[in-house]
């Protein structure tokens, strides 16, 4: 019953959104170039949980066969924007945090990456990953490692917030919130990232192989 009343949700947002008006414009068109490859959006954040090298991850997200797209929601972005560019894509890439409610407007058999900071496993498979596969999306979770998290810079290696985040977050959420939310980014290991990337476009083929098929 909760996953239909998730899908319930879904389809009425899509059903408004779908009939936006006619002013509004279209979202512009990919480049010529890009027609044939998969299409990878990437939801930028300003503050927290800052992806610390997205020019590495851009570069090795064109190598891998994605066209990128960058997406930074603002309170004043339309709605309707925000639909049409994600309905849009194979694949979302996010680092956990609220704007990732927008899974709503992604296209069943897409494609969700979120990564998931230290210390916020359960908020991020509670929140967005088991939503996600609801909804009939291809959920990956990348784990970063404490070599990967900006808290490395600022905890020694042997402080709990590093080797032991669940004795930090049983403390209570003031304390999540201080240690993994607020001040917290991230470096992701491009070897491991491109495995998961990898493992995306796999997914995605496979996908558009079907389509073809039939």
């Amino acid at each position: 019953m909760r996953g239909k009343c998730i899908l319930d949700f879904q389809s009425f947002l899509t059903a408004a959104l779908s009939s936006s008006p006619q002013s509004l414009p279209p979202p512009p068109p990919l480049p010529a170039t890009t027609h044939h490859r998969l299409h990878l959006t990437i939801l930028i954040r300003d503050h927290s949980r800052r992806l610390l090298n997205l020019p590495s991850i851009l570069h090795l997200s064109h190598h891998s066969g994605f066209h990128t797209t960058l997406l930074s929601p603002k309170r004043s972005t339309p709605i309707s924007h925000l639909h049409r560019s994600l309905s849009s894509s194979d694949a979302l890439l996010a680092v956990h945090g609220a704007a990732l409610t927008h899974l709503l407007f992604m296209r069943p058999g897409s494609v969700l990456i979120q990564v998931i900071p230290l210390g916020l496993d359960w908020a991020a498979e509670t929140y967005y990953g088991e939503p996600a596969r609801r909804l009939g999306l291809h959920y990956l979770a990348y784990n970063v490692t404490a070599e990967e998290s900006s808290l490395s810079k600022v905890y020694g290696k042997n402080d709990p917030v590093l080797t032991n985040p669940k004795l930090v977050t049983s403390k209570g959420w003031a304390e999540t919130k201080r240690v993994y939310m607020d001040k917290q980014d991230v470096d992701l290991n491009l070897k491991r990232f491109g495995k998961v990337i990898q493992q995306a476009k796999a997914h995605l083929m496979r996908i558009k192989s079907k389509k073809n098929i039939n």
